[in-house]
């Protein structure tokens, strides 16, 4: 017997389903229930109730209705196997198979376009398409299916949009014979067995393995093929269908407003179908309205178990209208009644049963929805946590801002959370590392995907690495010149094996200017960590290995032992890795098997596999951690709408959702509709219908209202504004009857809609007695007051005491003394290093490598004995095979660009550079402080040094402290020329001073060493000499008085700060940034720092001879 019960609650559906298996326990003790759902949660959501309800709920079986459906057939047709052979996944194998040679033939023009370029992918994804389209075909086509098999055209279908598809299934059928001497179908079976069974001639057997009763438990919409067969069913066994059904009333013949405007020409017959309708059941409801449409053709008995809602709040109130049916007739038939509020119903100004909240961005409304489930858990003690459901349309978008938001909030309010329907492609590293291994063909072998590899801790254990070791690895590899490729002909000077060889042989050799079989060594890899090298050339080799192995086409055999392999080579197998690497073994061989049981004979191509396997893993997601205690995240799907106390819907954007899925261009039955089709835009539609009536207490909606840049205003989903629409029209604040239409639905839609900030730490989030918008988050309280204590960074340091002062120390302070200060007080350092990975090979050097470069080219001619050619020639080659030049003629040409930049410099060391050089230890007392320290390159007539770039005012510094040393070390000397030369002809050279005038210059800097260690000294050394260049009186020895020219050179001190697009400004510097602004009160610190410091170097500056 069919029964089917009517009712709103699924908690009454439950509690009847209770009392039937009580009430009627089957006969045999072992014998089986079996209860329909349409989705896992569902399953588990009903498995908990009824042990509640029944104190144990053991040996239920919960399938889903197609495998139900298939094990029915299977009870007559014995020899089917136990999953359906001619599914999606089969038909997609005879489609690869017999497609290519079907695409040539005249019948498929429309397609030969298509193939133009053939392509194995291409055939794939068009016969994944089809292979779709053919399984609905065979669900909610099987006319169409049969018609195709006896060689007959459809009526309803034109010749030309059904004829190669009538022929694409005859041939696939031809094939299955030539595999099965009976290939069976749906189609052909369902007729069979729904005679069978309306004949009433089953066997003892058949009838003895059909269940005794079956319950098809809050599914909303079933195919026809099903609902025809559960009938049939009913003759024989009772069958239960638990329908979740929204209005008491019969609704089946219903129309939204849309459908009248587009048939009905007739205004009094408009507004009779409207009057008998209402808008959001008859928009949303088109999935459930046409199923119930279907079941009015069978023999059945109905039963009614509605239940009516407390209508005190607004969210029961809507419940209650769709549930009575309730539209509202006035409004369609009085037009006069839409400016008045008269009519309307009247809500409560605190019902906050139904929200709707705009928000600037996914992580604001991920904010605003914690400080909701607090403000909500603290209001209502009967909520736990397992109460509250929230949905969105994609969860593995909104699952970073979710995990953002709930991990990072404070113990004293955290909430424990789950998310559902992930799948295991986005959130495991070992799914990730393992398809990126199936992309080695198409890959690049980039630095980046390397590392992408290699930080998957499975794979670096297995290789014998950790993550100190790849940050060791990353330099090296930059450093030695490794960019992407592995050994071709294009990829040589930046491979992987040359960059390897280069490391290898930097352990065994030094890099000089000679090489080993054209090899360079890489001289940074001594020592013990020289090891890691070994590991990491294991695992380039096992790429390369695999890399020529995927690249190849192969048989599916062939296919199915390169699996293990490939998981044994780079995955360390342990408790922690093991049950995800056997999974990625089953869904790999699983396709292989399907492949083979389609007799596939066609060589496969790995793109073809991995695109088969993402599909496999699309569909595999983590559902089981739905309903486990805490709030629950998942995706809007069918039936996954069981009651909650609070329902909250997230990202109900327009555009986003109703999910919008193109259909293809040829499929029939979305050209040819008929009641009871799946369409996922009326699936969202119904599922947004399900979530409003789903929520016991509250609803909660949010979207992005506001773009986040420019704060223009966005639209909610169509279904939002529906609502709201609806709302407006039947629904009015306490208070607010005596108002117009359109003023108290204004009133209602500011109570309705939250407007929330931009920043989690705006006052509004704070303001008392504001109840729309509370902010739980105490750490923003002090910024949102303006209240927070300014803590000045400038305060007193304890006073370090120092005797002993280092030479270079004092050099590098005044190159920049704030740094010095971080580093020497607080060993703060800050790393320059791009964390970006070089993927391509260089066509040009930045300024830095230009000058390494050009620091080479200088030494290398300086200390060696060899001809220039000869030095050039091997330096070059040098160069060129350890990756610091371009390859080929763009390095030539820029080598010998540098060089001959570097020959005027290298022309003028020559002239004065004596055979002689040393360096002298420095060991001096200034001021009861010891200086200690050594001075390089000196010669018989004084300090001879040299730079590869244009000297600057740093040049200047460091050689003027050196100077002062010498002066005061050798007071004798009056020839002495401290010199250090620099490209396009800049010197720096100071005149010989007597040594007490040196003492007491020296003296200045170190009392301000002193003190720029005990506290910020502000003096930006570029900035300041700008000005002090300026500044200056030549003539006078004597900063100008000149106001004009005092002016001038403050301008040049804050272009220089500032920067342009040709100069960086030193406010860019990280330590700078300790000063937040530039102040008049910094800028005269500065010049009095260079008054006292930097003026003796434009005062003794000499003009050397050379210039």
């Amino acid at each position: 017997m069919l029964t089917i019960y009517h009712s709103n609650q699924l908690d009454l559906l439950k509690s009847l389903t209770a009392q039937l298996i009580k009430r009627q326990p089957l006969n045999a003790v072992f014998e089986k229930e079996v209860i329909l759902v349409q989705s896992q949660g569902m399953g588990q959501w009903l498995q908990i109730q009824l042990a509640q309800e029944l104190g144990i709920a053991a040996n239920i079986h919960y399938p889903f209705p197609t495998q139900f459906v298939w094990d029915i057939y299977r009870i007559f047709y014995p020899e089917l196997p136990q999953k359906n052979a001619f599914d999606a996944d089969f038909m997609l194998w005879v489609l690869l198979a017999i497609l290519p040679d079907l695409a040539k033939t005249p019948s498929f023009s429309a397609l030969q376009r298509y193939f133009e370029q053939e392509n194995q992918q291409k055939y794939y994804q068009l016969a994944s398409c089809l292979a779709d389209l053919f399984d609905q075909y065979l669900v909610y086509r099987p006319d169409w299916i049969k018609a195709w098999e006896a060689g007959e055209l459809v009526a309803e279908l034109s010749q030309d949009e059904q004829q190669w598809q009538a022929i694409l299934w005859r041939e696939m059928i031809a094939y299955s014979q030539r595999l099965s001497s009976k290939p069976l179908h749906r189609a052909d079976i369902h007729h069979t067995v729904i005679a069978a069974l309306k004949q009433k001639k089953l066997t003892r057997t058949q009838k003895k393995s059909l269940p005794k009763r079956i319950f098809i438990f809050g599914i909303v919409s079933l195919p026809p093929l099903y609902l025809a067969l559960f009938n049939a069913l009913s003759l024989h066994l009772d069958v239960h269908i638990m329908f979740m059904n929204p209005c008491r009333q019969y609704w089946g013949d219903i129309v939204d407003r849309s459908f009248v405007n587009k048939y009905i020409d007739d205004e009094h017959v408009a507004n009779m179908m409207l009057q008998q309708s209402h808008p959001l059941l008859a928009s949303w409801g088109k999935l459930g309205r046409e199923h119930l449409v279907l079941l009015q053709d069978f023999q059945k008995q109905d039963i009614d178990a509605f239940f009516d809602y407390d209508e005190r709040t607004l969210l029961a109130s809507v419940q209650q209208s769709i549930l009575d049916l309730h539209s509202e007739p006035e409004l369609a038939a009085n037009s006069y009644l839409l400016s008045s509020s008269e009519h309307k119903q009247e809500i409560l100004r605190n019902d906050d049963s139904l929200t709707i909240h705009a928000c600037h961005s996914e992580q604001r409304e991920v904010e605003v929805l914690y400080d909701y489930l607090l403000a909500t858990l603290d209001r209502h003690q009967s909520i736990d946590l397992n109460d509250c459901v929230v949905m969105v349309a994609d969860i593995e978008h909104y699952a970073p801002y979710i995990q953002a938001v709930f991990d990072n909030a404070p113990k004293n309010r955290y909430l424990p959370y789950t998310i559902s329907d992930q799948t295991f492609r986005y959130i495991e590293p070992i799914v990730q590392g393992f398809f990126l291994l199936l992309e080695l063909p198409k890959s690049r072998l980039e630095i980046e995907y390397i590392f992408d590899l290699l930080e998957i801790p499975p794979i670096a254990r297995h290789f014998n690495l950790n993550a100190e070791n790849l940050v060791q690895l990353r330099h090296w590899i930059v450093d030695a010149g490794i960019r992407f490729g592995l050994d071709s002909n294009t990829d040589e000077p930046h491979s992987w094996l040359v960059g390897i060889q280069r490391m290898l042989l930097g352990y065994i050799m030094e890099s000089q200017l000679d090489s080993w079989q054209d090899i360079f060594p890489y001289d940074g890899t001594t020592g013990l960590d020289a090891e890691l090298v070994g590991f990491l050339a294991d695992f380039i080799a096992a790429i390369a290995k695999w890399h020529r192995l995927l690249s190849e086409p192969h048989s599916i055999t062939q296919w199915q032992s390169l699996c293990a392999p490939l998981l044994d080579e780079f995955f360390l197998f342990d408790s922690d890795s093991e049950a995800l690497l056997m999974m990625i073994e089953e869904q790999w061989q699983n396709i292989i098997e399907q492949a083979l049981a389609a007799n596939y004979c066609d060589e496969l191509s790995i793109t073809v596999l991995r695109e088969l396997l993402q599909s496999k893993f699309q569909h595999n997601a983590i559902s089981h951690r739905f309903l486990i205690g805490k709030i629950n995240f998942c995706t809007m799907m069918p039936m996954r709408s069981v009651p909650f106390k609070v329902v909250c819907l997230l990202g109900m954007n327009d555009g986003v959702y109703p999910r919008g899925i193109s259909p293809l261009g040829f499929d029939l039955i979305y050209h040819h509709s008929r009641i009871g089709d799946r369409s996922r835009r009326n699936d969202d539609r119904y599922l947004f219908l399900e979530a409003l009536l789903s929520a016991q207490q509250q609803l909660y909606i949010s979207y992005i209202g506001y773009d986040i840049q420019t704060n223009e205003l966005r639209y909610p989903s169509i279904l939002v504004d529906e609502l709201i629409e609806y709302l407006k029209q039947c629904y009015v604040l306490n208070g607010d009857q005596h108002l117009d239409g359109e003023s108290s639905a204004a009133g209602l839609v500011n109570h309705l809609i939250h407007v929330h900030t931009r920043m989690p730490f705006s006052r509004q989030n704070y303001l008392p007695g504001d109840t729309k918008i509370v902010s739980y988050a105490d750490e923003w309280l002090a910024a949102a007051k303006d209240a927070g204590q300014f803590s000045n960074f400038i305060t007193p340091l304890s006073q370090e005491l120092i005797e002993d002062i280092n030479l270079d120390k004092l050099k590098q302070f005044y190159l920049h003394p704030i740094r010095e200060l971080a580093k020497y007080r607080f060993g703060y350092v800050i790393n320059y290093i791009d964390e970006q990975l070089p993927s391509t090979e260089n066509f040009n050097l930045n300024n830095l490598e230009r000058y390494h470069l050009n620091n080479q080219i200088l030494d290398v001619l300086l200390s060696n004995n060899l001809t220039g050619e000869q030095l050039a020639d091997k330096l070059y080659q040098k160069m060129l095979h350890s990756n610091q030049l371009p390859y080929g003629a763009f390095g030539q040409i820029l080598y010998r660009e540098q060089q001959k930049l570097i020959e005027p410099l290298i022309s003028r060391i020559n002239k004065e550079k004596q055979e002689s050089c040393s360096s002298l230890d420095v060991d001096i007392m200034v001021d009861d402080l010891r200086i200690i320290g050594r001075i390089q390159r000196i010669q018989c007539d004084g300090i001879l040094q040299w730079r590869s770039t244009k000297l600057t005012v740093k040049d200047g510094i460091v050689l003027w402290i050196e100077h002062l040393v010498m002066c005061i070390l050798q007071p004798d000397s009056h020839l002495l020329r401290n010199r250090i030369y620099g490209r396009e002809e800049t010197t720096w050279c100071f005149r010989t001073l007597l040594s007490q005038q040196a003492q007491v210059l020296l003296s200045q800097l170190l009392g301000a060493y002193l003190t720029g260690l005990n506290q910020p000294m502000f003096m930006p050394l570029q900035s300041t000499w700008r000005w002090l260049e300026t500044a200056y009186d030549a003539t006078t020895q004597h900063i100008s008085k000149d106001s004009a020219v005092l002016l001038k050179a403050k301008t040049q001190f804050i272009t220089q700060w500032q920067g342009h697009l040709a100069i960086r400004g030193e406010c860019d510097d990280y330590y700078i940034r300790l000063y937040p602004e530039l102040t008049d009160e910094l800028i005269n610190e500065a010049i009095q720092n260079a008054m006292i410091y930097l003026l003796p170097l434009m005062v003794y500056r000499e003009i050397d001879d050379a210039d």
